[in-house]
């Protein structure tokens, strides 16, 4: 009976060490520490302003753009244009994103979420101010809270330098600034 035990107990070990990962993208610190990368991007350093506090941002280039980790946990997600996704921003616990429904021309359009739950629509406008600087200026429709803008500048190499959009549960401006690259 106990060899048996053993031949049950061995295939079963043997398939469920095929699951162990060492991806932990819940703890973004230590994700990083794990699998760090040699690209250039990774040492830079971001700095983020939020209603009068400060955060410390890595950026990681993943296949959905550029993913920016906090070391208290939160997340942001730059798509090339725009921010498309935070999570764990100042006290909310809500993934908040904003999902494309249309472009035409300098036109676009957004469903905004807490979550699961949609907040409201926006509708906004594309202006690129200069071959380095794009802005959008929005306004809420239907659940009507408030306008906001999101700004983007780039480098010359046409690298994000700068972030700037509304939260779109608070209406308070979030900043996320490139600082020196580390040598």
């Amino acid at each position: 009976m106990n060899l048996m035990k053993h031949l049950i107990l061995i295939p079963i070990l043997s398939m469920l060490a095929g699951c162990v990962s060492l991806r932990i993208p819940q703890l973004p610190p230590v994700d990083a520490a794990i699998n760090a990368s040699t690209d250039p991007i990774n040492k830079q350093r971001w700095l983020l302003t939020y209603n009068d506090q400060k955060y410390i941002f890595v950026p990681q280039k993943t296949e959905r753009g550029i993913e920016f980790i906090g070391f208290g946990g939160q997340l942001i997600w730059f798509d090339g244009e725009r921010v498309s996704q935070m999570y764990r921003l100042g006290q909310s616990p809500f993934v908040h994103s904003w999902k494309r429904l249309e472009i035409k021309g300098d036109k676009r359009s957004y469903q905004v979420y807490e979550g699961l739950r949609r907040l409201y629509n926006e509708s906004c406008i594309v202006q690129k101010l200069s071959k380095t600087h794009l802005r959008e200026d929005c306004s809420a429709t239907g659940y009507s809270r408030f306008d906001s803008v999101r700004e983007v500048t780039f480098d010359q190499e046409s690298w994000p330098r700068k972030l700037t959009w509304t939260h779109p549960a608070t209406g308070w401006e979030i900043t996320l600034d490139r600082q020196a690259d580390e040598n």
